[in-house]
């Protein structure tokens, strides 16, 4: 099961923009699987989110699924120098150092479930083998050729830089940039949708005064912009703690619930799905709503829509 989850790892970083590369490497990964015993999307190492599928994914922009092909390419030639290398004793310590996150990412592999974003996640370890990269490169191919790949990579990070999907610096005809969409717009360039309605409730919060707010979200809401659209509208400090906390974190937070805290609103996000509506008899009652956001005010507050 961990190779089943190293090579599916690694794979997340060869996609190509073009089908027929692609379903190679998926026909690929399902002949290893086969041989091996395991199937490619066994629940027991494949998370349920999106889908309890191993699929590939194409050549990414996009900062939660781009690849590094590029720096996964050096990692292999790398370790290729260093076993080749002759003097084994001024190897030792790039052994041990490349041993160190060679075990961390076997560690990965075997603690958490394969899903298509975990390249991300992984964006810390290829962090960590740069130095290697450096060292070897430098010692075993000479300064010439380090001096290349340096260029190559400059050159190959402009794409990312200059044409991400989420936050580009270069626009193509009308698209949008980073410098000509506002702040907030940005905060929700992937999630238009709420834009509206995270201002929306901020706004009616912030009409009541309130000075303590509680905040209702789950597993993959958006929570980072209300903590900026409290700050940048009230124009005064605002204590925003989670309520009606059900995941594990329970037992640790300091609302039990709402024990020490008592908000003068709270806002919540789709409060029937995450199973966190405000209960009757709790002493707040609906006040605003839009969309997937509702604020809950306390009895004697207004109410509307």
């Amino acid at each position: 099961m961990i190779i089943s989850n190293v090579i599916r790892n690694a794979s997340l970083h060869v996609g190509f923009p073009g089908t027929a590369i692609n379903r190679a490497i998926v026909k690929g990964v399902r002949g290893v699987h086969k041989v091996l015993g395991i199937d490619v999307d066994d629940p027991r190492t494949t998370a349920n989110y999106p889908q309890n599928t191993f699929y590939q994914r194409w050549f990414s922009q996009h900062e939660d699924s781009a690849g590094n092909a590029s720096h996964l390419v050096l990692v292999m030639v790398s370790l290729g120098l260093l076993f080749a290398w002759r003097d084994q004793r001024r190897a030792r310590d790039l052994a041990s150092y490349a041993g160190a996150l060679i075990v961390a990412f076997l560690m990965f592999c075997l603690c958490l479930k394969w899903n298509p974003w975990h390249s991300r996640i992984q964006l810390s370890l290829f962090v960590l083998w740069t130095p290697f990269i450096s060292v070897v490169l430098l010692r075993r191919a000479g300064h010439r050729i380090a001096a290349s790949v340096v260029v190559f990579l400059m050159a190959a990070s402009t794409l990312y830089v200059l044409r991400n999907e989420t936050r580009p610096l270069i626009g193509v005809g009308d698209s949008s940039t980073v410098f000509n969409t506002s702040r907030v717009d940005q905060y929700f360039r992937r999630h238009s949708n709420l834009r509206d309605a995270y201002r929306g409730a901020v706004q009616f919060a912030a009409a009541q005064n309130c000075s303590e707010v509680g905040l209702g979200v789950g597993d993959d809401d958006l929570e980072y912009p209300f903590w900026v659209l409290f700050q940048g509208t009230t124009g005064h400090r605002v204590e925003i703690e989670h309520v009606n906390v059900r995941n594990a974190s329970a037992t640790r937070a300091r609302l039990a619930p709402l024990a020490g805290f008592s908000p003068c609103a709270i806002v919540e996000v789709e409060p029937e799905r995450n199973g966190s509506a405000i209960p009757d008899g709790s002493g707040y009652r609906k006040g605003w709503s839009s969309g997937p956001v509702s604020v809950y005010t306390r009895g004697d507050g207004p109410q509307g829509q």
